[in-house]
């Protein structure tokens, strides 16, 4: 009898803990939207519609029939060293012949990038093709390349107009892609120019040129705040969405986990407040502040003590799984912020680099934030990539 009751009890406890998480997750505990939260969902930044070069850098990309790729090599140079020299050599072997889609979509992407004024689609940019803008980049890189074989006047005009036109996305863009591709083009010219400069001889005047130029590429991580909103409006958007499959489908779960186990207005407090409102803060920061504050932990960074939305273990576990799923994936949200950082860096080695032959007084710690660890070697300058993913880096 004893033992009967045991397993009465047991199997009451059991049946309990089974039905915790289907009753906190009942719709009546879902949480009310913090003010703060609204605000942010309120505000209305993106236009409806693109400006004229987003439309017309999508209908460059568009017209590529990919045809001339696998003749060029698709070196990324946020990674890769030596990208300048790769493609110069794809490019002696195979020349751009005049009048040739590549010649024509190379002229195209001049006058696109020598546009003035950006203007994103609006919201997540649902109903406007987005742009391939890793082949606007291929094209830039191509360019530069292109430009370098024909002499150094010519290189010098092609990076100012892409250092022009990299930095007015970064600034004027609204979307966290945008800019993050504007990173990337800019990456890239930092590292042509070094390459370009280590390979022949320049004057001074030539290095100057080229160090005043490359200055505006050094961008205010505190541009990204707009990004973090868009970021935050587009789950707002995804989350009130009326057809749970749509959600379902968008989240990577299965229907019944939305049905059951997703509360919204908790899931988009806890997102403003342990994911959004951090970075904001950070992106916010001095490098000498944020750079330390980014090679901390994640959790230290982006505010997190854990991934529950309650205040108490059980409802940690059992509350609201699927949206602290969604917050916890999140946690490296704040890399784009070390991105901007080690780009500026970057810009940091390749400005010593060129005024480094004026003599001992140059010294590398005037160009580069002191929070980064730098690395002064025979034939190199580096430094400890903040993002964990970046090589910051060139040879000399």
């Amino acid at each position: 009898m004893k033992n009967a009751g045991l397993v009465k009890v047991l199997a009451i406890a059991i049946a309990v803990i089974l039905s915790l998480p289907l009753v906190l997750n009942l719709e009546v505990f879902d949480q009310a939207i913090d003010a703060d939260v609204a605000r942010a969902m309120d505000v209305q930044s993106l236009s409806e519609k693109p400006g004229p070069t987003y439309r017309a850098i999508v209908e460059l990309v568009d017209s590529n029939t990919e045809q001339w790729e696998g003749f060029y090599t698709a070196c990324t140079a946020r990674t890769q060293l030596g990208c300048l020299k790769i493609v110069q050599d794809d490019l002696k072997d195979h020349p751009i012949e005049p009048g040739s889609e590549l010649a024509t979509m190379l002229a195209r992407y001049q006058e696109v990038t020598g546009m003035t004024g950006y203007q994103s689609a609006g919201g997540s940019q649902a109903g406007f093709r987005l742009p391939r803008w890793g082949l606007l980049l291929r094209l830039g890189g191509l360019n530069l390349a292109n430009q370098s074989l024909s002499g150094t006047g010519e290189f010098i005009e092609a990076v100012e107009r892409d250092t022009r036109f990299w930095a007015m996305l970064f600034k004027q863009s609204q979307g966290m892609l945008e800019k993050m591709v504007a990173v990337a083009g800019l990456w890239t010219n930092l590292q042509f120019v070094s390459e370009f400069a280590a390979d022949r001889p320049l004057g001074n005047q030539e290095r100057n040129q080229l160090e005043a130029i490359l200055a505006g590429s050094k961008l205010d991580a505190a541009r990204l705040t707009p990004a973090y909103l868009a970021e935050f409006r587009n789950l707002a958007t995804l989350i009130s969405a009326p057809h749970t499959s749509e959600k379902a489908q968008m989240m990577g779960v299965d229907k019944w986990q939305v049905t059951w186990f997703l509360q919204e207005n908790a899931t988009l407090n806890a997102y403003f407040h342990k994911i959004i409102e951090p970075a904001i803060r950070l992106a916010e920061q001095a490098g000498s502040k944020a750079i330390p504050l980014l090679k901390a932990p994640a959790g230290e960074v982006n505010g997190h003590s854990g991934t529950g939305s309650g205040s108490s273990f059980i409802t940690g576990v059992f509350y609201n799984p699927v949206g602290n799923s969604i917050i916890k994936s999140a946690a490296n949200i704040s890399d784009y912020i070390a991105r901007v950082h080690d780009l500026n860096g970057m810009l940091g080695l390749a400005q010593y680099q060129l005024a480094e032959p004026g003599g001992p007084s140059v010294q590398l710690e005037q160009f580069v934030e002191p929070a980064l660890t730098l690395s002064k070697e025979e034939g190199s300058l580096s430094f400890a990539c903040t993002d964990g993913q970046s090589l910051c880096r060139i040879d000399r």
